[in-house]
C-alpha cells in the first residue's frame, strides 16, 4: 500500500476508484464452486447467443498476445519499472522465495536421457537448429 501511495497511477485515482468497492472483479481470490458454475453457464450461454461477443473474444485472443506493439509497450513499461529501486527491491524479494526445489540425481538423469533421445531424431534436430539459426540472424 505504501508503494501505491507513491505511484502516480494509483494516486491519480485510476486504480483507487475501482478498489473502493462496487462491482470490481475479485482477481486473485478463489471463487466458490457455485459461483464458478454460474460464471461458466453465463459465458457458455453468451458464447452461443451473442455472435458479436464470440467474434470479439476470438479477435482479442488471436491478436493481443501476438501483437508486436502490445509486446513492445509491455516491455518498455517493465524496463522503466525495473529502474525504480523500490520496485526492483520488492520484485527481487518476491522472486527469492520462488526458487524451485533441487531435482534429484535420478530425475536429472532421466531428463538428460530424454533430451539426448530427442536430439538423435533427425527431424527434431533440423527443426531446432533451424530455429536457433533464425533466432541468431534476427539479433
Amino acid at each position: 500500500k505504501k508503494k501505491w501511495a507513491e505511484d502516480e497511477a494509483f494516486r491519480g485515482g485510476r486504480v483507487c476508484s475501482k478498489r473502493k468497492g462496487g462491482d470490481h472483479v475479485r482477481r486473485g481470490h478463489p471463487q466458490s464452486e457455485e459461483t464458478r458454475k454460474k460464471i461458466s453457464e453465463s459465458l457458455k450461454r453468451r458464447w452461443e447467443e451473442d455472435e458479436e461477443f464470440r467474434e470479439g473474444m476470438l479477435a482479442r485472443n488471436n491478436s493481443t498476445a501476438a501483437d508486436a506493439s502490445v509486446r513492445a509497450r509491455i516491455s518498455a513499461t517493465l524496463k522503466a519499472r525495473w529502474t525504480d529501486p523500490v520496485f526492483r527491491a520488492d520484485m527481487m524479494e518476491k522472486m527469492a522465495g520462488r526458487k524451485t526445489p533441487q531435482k534429484s540425481e535420478e530425475h536429472r538423469r532421466r531428463i538428460s536421457e530424454a533430451i539426448r533421445r530427442k536430439w538423435e531424431d533427425g527431424e527434431y534436430r533440423d527443426k531446432a537448429v533451424g530455429g536457433m539459426r533464425r533466432s541468431m540472424q534476427e539479433r
